[in-house]
């Protein structure tokens, strides 16, 4: 009998996003809309790979499952954003913040999507930053 393969490891430092409760109290479902509707209009390119799940099995990336245990994507959070009763903004930012650690936990640092993944990334925490500075949920 042969001992079953571990899970591949953690890129260390790497860890699933949590958002506290409340956090983003100041923040409206709709400026979350807003904030993907602009995210997907500033990096079309670099924002192709996360709009909708990945068909790993078209790529043939049949470890995708094994390592990926959450995929999240933008097309899965608008419908959430849209229809979901009880999603909240602090769901919505780790939701999005699960898109990026899925795309560090399964491609290298030097990997395209990676690379794309890390720009989308910092563009959302400065458009969330922003939000949270006005104080605004107009």
């Amino acid at each position: 009998m042969q001992a079953p393969v571990p899970p591949p490891a953690v890129p260390f430092g790497l860890t699933r996003p949590r958002v506290e409760k409340g956090a983003y109290h100041t923040i409206t479902t709709r400026q979350c809309a807003k904030i993907v509707k602009d995210l997907k209009k500033e990096h079309k390119v670099d924002i192709f790979a996360f709009e909708k799940p990945f068909d790993w099995r078209s790529v043939g990336c049949s470890d995708y499952p094994e390592i990926v245990k959450e995929p999240m994507d933008f097309e899965t959070i608008t419908s959430k954003l849209s229809g979901l009763p009880g999603y909240s903004v602090e769901n919505f930012v780790e939701d999005v913040r699960l898109i990026w650690y899925d795309c560090k936990l399964y491609n290298k640092p030097e990997a395209a999507t990676y690379q794309q993944g890390v720009r989308v990334s910092q563009s959302f925490e400065d458009k969330l930053a922003q939000l949270v500075a006005s104080g605004s949920g107009a």
